[in-house]
């Protein structure tokens, strides 16, 4: 069977930037349904685009500020998921995008592989909100907060990769519905994906979506695929909610 691409729309940056994150999303899960100014043209007209399931907006530049394009763009997406991404320079702006109604604040830069693993995170029911400071700042600062609630539980894990190479212990930070935050030794070689055996011996087919030295904080497949499956299953009725409503200004 055929998985349902997720429609995502760009808002801001420049079109070589949106051209190279737009190759890199569509080759897996996502499906472009155009640029912003691509989507309102087509407003009015007998034209039919696919609802975004996703906007992910680009707030590049230091003066940029994204809260303001989050309450504009929810007139035009009130179902849509709104994402930010955005330089050191513009994380100050990190919690007005919070309070205006965004899902998301993602540092940029960052790999466009990564962005597609965070996106779906954030699709299947977390909101992650990361800023680092910027050079000179004396410490990281990190938030984030989880739709699925995150339990401290500091227990004995094992990563068995999907290679065929020998398991390796780690520690289990935290864990939530949708995955965990490990502590792995640092001359362990970490694959991208493997199998988490929890102190309970439950076990998940994992995806590394961030590494900060030590610390390795990883999404549960199984649980994505959950969410995955559950497009799949739509209803031809649910499944017309994807394609755009008709507004006329």
């Amino acid at each position: 069977m055929v998985m349902q691409k997720s429609p995502i729309c760009l808002v801001g940056g420049t079109k070589p930037i949106r051209r190279d994150i737009a190759a890199g999303l569509t080759k897996d899960y996502f499906a472009l349904a155009g640029s912003f100014d691509q989507w309102t043209a087509s407003m009015g007209a007998d034209s039919v685009i696919l609802e975004p399931s996703v906007v992910l907006v680009l707030a590049l530049v230091a003066e940029a500020r994204p809260e303001a394009d989050i309450v504009m763009l929810r007139r035009f997406f009130p179902d849509a998921l709104l994402v930010v991404a955005g330089p050191s320079s513009v994380s100050g702006r990190m919690e007005a995008c919070r309070s205006a109604g965004a899902s998301g604040f993602l540092q940029w830069p960052i790999d466009v592989e990564c962005l597609g693993q965070l996106l779906r995170v954030i699709m299947a029911g977390e909101e992650i909100f990361v800023s680092r400071p910027t050079v000179g700042e004396p410490t990281t600062q990190k938030t984030e907060r989880r739709r699925s609630p995150r339990r401290k539980v500091l227990k004995n894990g094992r990563i068995i990769p999907d290679n065929g190479q020998s398991p390796v212990d780690c520690t289990i930070l935290d864990v939530s519905r949708m995955g965990a935050r490990l502590r792995v030794n640092p001359s362990n070689r970490m694959p991208s994906k493997f199998t988490l055996m929890l102190s309970d011996f439950t076990k998940h087919s994992c995806e590394i979506v961030r590494q900060d030295g030590t610390t390795v904080a990883v999404c549960f497949l199984d649980a994505v695929a959950s969410y995955d499956s559950a497009l799949m299953a739509e209803s031809a009725g649910a499944a017309a909610k994807s394609i755009i409503r008709q507004r006329v200004g």
